[in-house]
């Protein structure tokens, strides 16, 4: 499914998921098929957005109300970063 700004977007409930924080990061081992993946500190901010149904599109504007980044840098960076971690089976995406 392509991803836009109006896809919803969640993490997937996932018991064999393991995560930490180390400093300003989420690092995650997910036991199952033990895929590593680690955060950015900004990652990790978009990763506790997702803890509930949230829209692309309001990560984006949380994001732009804490940082100093230009729109179209955001929207793409985030987009990027939810197809990645949609491949990995980490989030779930639904259409608008």
């Amino acid at each position: 499914m392509a991803l836009c700004l109006d896809s919803v977007v969640a993490r997937i409930a996932d018991d064999t998921l393991i995560e930490e924080m180390v400093d300003d990061e989420v690092v995650m081992l997910r036991i199952q098929d033990g895929l590593c993946f680690g955060l950015n500190r900004i990652g990790s901010v978009v990763w506790r957005h997702l803890k509930h149904e949230i829209s692309i599109g309001d990560v984006c504007d949380a994001l732009l109300r804490e940082y100093e980044v230009d729109r179209m840098t955001c929207e793409r960076q985030v987009l990027a970063l939810i197809g990645e971690l949609q491949s990995e089976r980490l989030v779930i995406v639904s259409p608008p």
